[in-house]
């Protein structure tokens, strides 16, 4: 019986994350979201307060805290591993304790009203030792081969998934490279609880020496082609080249989903691996949500059902702003935004505006990605308002939209996708 209840759970959890059907778009408004914050609890040096009271002064409404679960990493030598083995174990969450992290995030809410904190971490679902100390050749490999999880709001949740620094892994660290398996697990068990899990600095890599041990990280974009079910991943900073270009693994994904080969697609988040070092600054990679009001339900199922876009905008620079990306048919009746999906018989009608945030003399180049290719491109100066019909498309197909922005003051702009598909006349 439990089994039974768990897949329908998990059943129902895959099912929330399809694209919504269309919806009144006077609906919504924007909220700014930014993620991927490590406090001073694991790896960073400033407070989560800190964070909340610049958030403030931004103009920031969401905050999703992304400190370290845990960092421990352990090595044993062979061949009594269980014996004869060194721990190492820094700040984290787990030492911190998930209960008093919780806690307090609850404690910021009930004193900050303007903006909305969520749990989340990042961790490390797995890492293999090579090489051996005696000959100067141990590595240890894909200790920062890392995934957001967020959302879960429970200690026990959050305590209980499987990695391999708390042992619940299936998996341990001396068998080799087990590839998207134990990445697949930890999806598994986050979306059965109902939480989002994204990769995170996808096609980032590492080559260190410390202590005489070897430290690689290979950039692993890949595996989000071998991976499903996962809610997104972090097209900025390190997930843009492989994967976000257009025609790049991204667009491979989205096809995917529309040739029924996924059940769910997948969405581009922008993440800023904040740290409290002084190099980033708190709106120089933001997340711009469509909710109903502010809260962190809205927030949470905006990031979930793909209606944002990501806004890449480098300090002492002009952002852009999308003010509309629609796609509805000729009468105006049936319209979706990001992450939503419409269905009619006649051809598609793509609305995009979009300007600077301030009057600016500079250009705008707009991209419009249809199933994998770029179908149009369009520029102009300080703002561009845009109609694109959509004619000759086949009917009973699936179509995805997606559009990439760059400005001549060094700002850029990702959508999620829009779904579209065609209907046979009646």
């Amino acid at each position: 019986m439990r089994k039974k209840k768990l897949a329908i759970s998990f059943i129902i959890s895959i099912f929330c994350c399809l694209p919504a059907q269309a919806s009144e778009l006077c609906d919504y408004k924007s909220a700014r979201c930014i993620m991927h914050i490590h406090t001073d609890i694991s790896t960073g040096r400033r407070s989560i307060e800190s964070y909340v009271k610049e958030a403030q002064d931004k103009g920031i409404q969401g905050i999703i805290l992304t400190d370290t679960d845990w960092r421990r990493w352990e090595y044993g030598l062979p061949p009594f591993r269980c014996w004869i083995k060194r721990t190492v174990q820094e700040k984290s969450v787990m030492t911190f304790g998930i209960e008093e992290y919780l806690r307090l995030l609850e404690q910021l809410n009930a004193k900050y009203q303007d903006v909305v904190i969520i749990d989340g971490v990042q961790t490390t679902p797995f890492y293999y030792w090579s090489g051996s100390c005696l000959t100067a050749t141990l590595t240890m490999n894909n200790r920062n081969k890392d995934m957001l999880v967020v959302g879960l709001s429970d200690a026990d949740a959050y305590r209980d998934m499987p990695l391999i620094a708390n042992y619940r892994s299936r998996f341990n660290a001396y068998c080799g490279d087990k590839f998207t398996r134990p990445y697949q697990d930890l999806i598994n068990y986050v979306i059965q609880k109902g939480g989002l899990i994204f990769w995170s600095h996808p096609e980032y890599e590492e080559k260190a020496l410390r202590r005489r041990i070897r430290l690689i990280t290979h950039p692993y974009h890949w595996d989000l082609l071998g991976t499903f079910n996962y809610t997104g991943f972090a097209i900025f900073w390190h997930g843009y080249e492989s994967i976000g270009k257009p025609k790049g693994i991204w667009d491979k994904i989205l096809l995917e989903y529309c040739q029924a080969r996924r059940i769910a697609p997948i969405w581009a988040i922008g993440e800023l691996e904040e740290e409290g070092l002084g190099n980033v600054e708190l709106d120089d990679v933001v997340n711009v949500l469509y909710v109903r009001d502010l809260s962190r339900g809205e927030i949470l199922e905006a990031l979930r059902e793909g209606r944002f876009y990501v806004a890449f905008q480098p300090a002492d620079k002009t952002p852009l702003v999308l003010d509309e990306f629609t796609l509805a048919d000729e009468s105006g009746a049936n319209v979706a935004m990001m992450g939503e999906e419409a269905s009619f018989s006649g051809s598609p009608i793509i609305k995009i505006n979009i300007s600077y945030e301030q009057a600016a003399d500079a250009n705008i180049i707009v991209k419009l990605i249809r199933n994998n290719e770029i179908v149009e491109e369009f520029s102009g100066k300080s703002r561009l308002e845009i109609e694109f019909k959509d004619a000759n498309l086949s009917a009973g197909q699936k179509y995805y939209y997606r559009i990439e922005v760059a400005g001549q003051l060094s700002s850029r702009l990702i959508s999620n996708p829009i779904f579209f598909r065609k209907i046979f006349e009646e």
